[in-house]
């Protein structure tokens, strides 16, 4: 769709030719899928309150935050996790990339 843009191979000019994809231009464009599909996936507020679990917020200080109650923060964190696949916040965060 966007060559350019996903670094993909494109057709050498007139020969008919592509160039040929290399393991890291492969994990780098599977990578780039997941990013994509779990920047997709996950709402702006889901994403939010990951990032600030990640900086080490509770989910007091997010609710404080954030002006909602912490039964919302706890819903929108189940949420994540079922959309990730993941069964608690270090697996979410790393799922998203937020931790190693």
């Amino acid at each position: 769709m966007y060559p350019d843009i996903l670094n993909l191979p494109t057709k050498s000019s007139g020969t008919g030719e592509t160039n040929s994809f290399s393991h890291e231009m492969v994990n780098k464009q599977t990578r780039i899928c997941k990013e994509l599909k779990t920047a997709t996936v996950l709402t702006i507020r889901e994403r939010l309150i990951l990032k600030l679990v990640a900086k080490g917020c509770t989910n007091k200080q997010i609710a404080d935050r954030l002006f909602i109650s912490i039964e919302t923060v706890r819903k929108h964190l189940k949420n994540s996790y079922k959309k990730l696949e993941a069964h608690n916040k270090i697996e979410a965060l790393r799922k998203v990339g937020l931790m190693h």
